[in-house]
């Protein structure tokens, strides 16, 4: 009957959660969460009474194949890292080589398609509009407003030039909070394109620095012709040899 009585499914005692006039207290901790808490107190618990032991029985004359690897510095032990060969090491910086041209690239593409959908102030605007006229005479006489049916301030542009027509209509002006996001998102994509170009030049500077480490790990010779300033590299000149 025992083994019968503990095969019937019995009711799950669920424990409360944290009350709504007390949530700004967080989370209510249950008895599973007291486990895990209490496990991984002992667990730390017994690691701190090991290494106790361990320190207590040591024997300073011992030798350990790891301090072939660490020097002494102000009373601690220091770890050197590991030397890579020399192949190894020429990976590494070709792998990181391709690594930041690419990123280089993304960049570039990225500040493109921004460039592209800002009209940036004081640059030169790449598209123009020609106008043919008869003579001399309506060439001196020409008006841009009056041409284009504008005021004289929006005369000169060459993209989104509004006419009178639509200047009068009421409707024409947006919404002001509507204006001031529209500013507010410009805004943040001037920023963002400023620091993409920045990032940009940075990555130039690391991308010249690897590419000269990688040139001077090559044979023949060379000649120093420019010092590094101001974050550059050197400047050098390898001598010209004939191709087989």
């Amino acid at each position: 009957m025992s083994s019968l009585r503990n095969a019937v499914k019995r009711k799950t005692h669920k424990e409360r959660g944290q009350p709504s006039f007390r949530k700004r207290l967080g989370h209510l901790e249950k008895h599973k969460d007291y486990v895990l808490r209490a496990q991984d107190y002992h667990k730390k618990k017994r690691k701190i009474q090991q290494l106790r032991l361990k320190a207590l029985f040591r024997n300073p004359d011992e030798f350990y194949h790891g301090m072939v690897n660490t020097k002494l510095k102000d009373g601690k032990h220091i770890l050197e890292r590991e030397k890579g060969t020399f192949d190894e090491i020429k990976l590494i910086r070709t792998q990181n080589l391709a690594y930041l041209n690419n990123i280089r690239a993304k960049d570039k593409s990225k500040t493109e398609k921004l460039k592209a959908s800002l009209h940036l102030i004081g640059e030169k605007p790449i598209n123009t509009h020609t106008i043919f006229l008869d003579n001399d005479a309506e060439a001196s006489n020409f008006d841009k407003a009056e041409h284009f049916d504008t005021v004289e301030e929006l005369a000169d542009r060459t993209y989104n030039r509004v006419k009178k027509s639509q200047l009068s209509e009421e409707n024409y002006f947006t919404n002001p909070f509507a204006v001031q996001r529209a500013m507010k998102q410009r805004k943040h994509a001037y920023t963002e394109l400023s620091q993409r170009l920045k990032r940009q030049k940075s990555l130039g500077t690391v991308v010249t620095h690897i590419q000269l480490h990688k040139n001077l790990e090559q044979k023949g010779k060379r000649i120093k012709v420019k010092d590094g300033e101001d974050g550059k590299p050197p400047v050098y000149r390898w001598k010209r040899e004939r191709k087989r």
